[in-house]
């Protein structure tokens, strides 16, 4: 996707985040507070996925920011089946499966493979 389906603005408005395409379900941005122009306020400056779901029933889509390698993000409910485990962003505002995990993967390896770092 060459335009991002939700929050067009945010490339104006945060230099420091770039769209990089979407999946069916999400827009993606990366996000790298080291060239930001604040440090944020918890003084974590690795770069993140910034995920967006298009799809939602509420007038403002969620979205929450992702460590890159996507692995290296909290696992909630680990101790369940491996259908109901969930890796959860920075916010806890989205929760990905680990099949949406697989296909945005595949997206950045094709797409964006420089946001994946040496892998």
């Amino acid at each position: 996707m060459f335009e991002p389906r939700v929050h067009r603005g945010w490339g104006i408005m945060h230099k420091h985040m770039k769209y990089l395409g979407g999946t069916a379900d999400f827009d993606l941005w990366y996000r790298d507070d080291q060239s930001a122009d604040s440090p944020p306020p918890n003084g974590d400056i690795l770069p993140y996925l910034r995920v967006v779901r298009v799809n939602t029933n509420r007038g403002d889509p969620y979205w929450d920011d992702f460590r890159l390698p996507l692995y290296l993000d909290v696992e909630i409910n680990s101790h369940m089946e491996p259908a109901a485990r969930r890796l959860a962003g920075r916010w806890n505002d989205i929760q990905l499966t680990h099949e949406q995990v697989d296909v945005i993967e595949t997206y950045l390896r094709c797409f964006a493979p420089w946001v994946l770092g040496g892998e």
